[in-house]
């Protein structure tokens, strides 16, 4: 779990970020590879032959890590185009033409000072076109104290197009060899796990969803079956009932349909490495009772 070493991580750069925290560790069910020092994209030749040789080839590896950093840098250099960009550009021509008319106007009011034409239709010439300038110059002030420049959210459209490309390398290529890529909320890192170690941790987070579920129910609701799914495929099967105070000793597991008896137990939490068959979370004068 990551963590800041010291200072104001809030108002930290991303780069200061990725500098204090503390990443996990790789181990053979869940290999970390962390962000670049300066936020943009993944550490290249991070490959492990301990760790992962036995079924991920190097090439394929680093290939999938260089990608997914190729994608970071180019959204990063678009990012930064849009910043540099002037949205004022397109209204560059309205104002030459405005500028334009304005001499024009000029010159048609020094042919009325100096020339022997019609003076009265020459005034209106000049000050016809004098007032489609101000108009155009009025066109362009407004439209340019109106605009809002819309920036692309940097870190957001990373994370889903990275997410996007190793769901499909996932579905080419590494899950057919066990493994799975995620992302990191932050982008602070993408890691490369088993899918028995991403099973495990589903059905820990999903049952921990469910007791907080349950505990919001009146104790007169009665839920029989609730199903923790992944991707269209049913991983476990939780069985629960309300019970009363004495009916502690009838609970009944679903695998070997033994009767146990658990009447002194409040509340037993199903850890990573704490192998149950059942889960109680007493409620008021009853208890919740999960069985699977």
């Amino acid at each position: 779990m990551k963590k800041a070493k010291g200072g104001d991580f809030n108002f930290a750069s991303r780069a200061q970020k990725i500098e204090k925290l503390e990443f996990p560790q790789s181990t053979e069910e869940r290999f970390i590879v962390k962000a670049n020092k300066d936020g943009v994209g993944f550490q290249w030749k991070t490959y492990d032959e301990k760790l992962l040789g036995r079924n991920i080839d190097k090439g394929t590896f680093d290939n999938t890590v260089a990608e997914a950093t190729r994608i970071c840098r180019n959204l990063w250099r678009e990012k930064q185009r849009e910043e540099h960009k002037d949205p004022t550009k397109a209204y560059q021509p309205l104002l030459y033409v405005s500028v334009f008319l304005i001499l024009l106007a000029f010159v048609f009011l020094l042919v009325l000072i100096y020339g022997n034409r019609d003076k009265l239709a020459l005034l209106y010439v000049a000050v016809a076109i004098l007032c489609l300038a101000a108009l155009l110059t009025l066109i362009v002030v407004a439209k340019t104290w109106s605009l809002e420049p819309q920036f692309m959210d940097l870190e957001k459209v990373q994370l889903n197009k990275v997410t996007e490309y190793l769901n499909n390398q996932n579905g080419q290529i590494y899950q057919s060899k066990g493994y799975k890529w995620q992302v990191e909320p932050n982008l602070y890192w993408i890691e490369l796990s088993t899918l028995q170690s991403i099973k495990t941790f589903l059905i820990h987070q999903s049952t921990r969803t469910l007791f907080s579920q349950m505990l919001n129910l009146p104790f007169q609701s009665r839920i029989s079956r609730y199903q923790i799914h992944s991707k269209g495929k049913v991983l476990i099967t939780l069985r629960y009932i309300d019970l009363g105070p004495d009916d502690f000793d009838l609970i009944q597991e679903q695998n070997n349909s033994k009767l146990v008896n658990k009447s002194k137990v409040h509340e037993l939490l199903l850890g990573p490495d704490i192998p149950m068959r059942f889960v109680m979370i007493q409620k008021q004068k009853g208890c919740c009772c999960i069985v699977f």
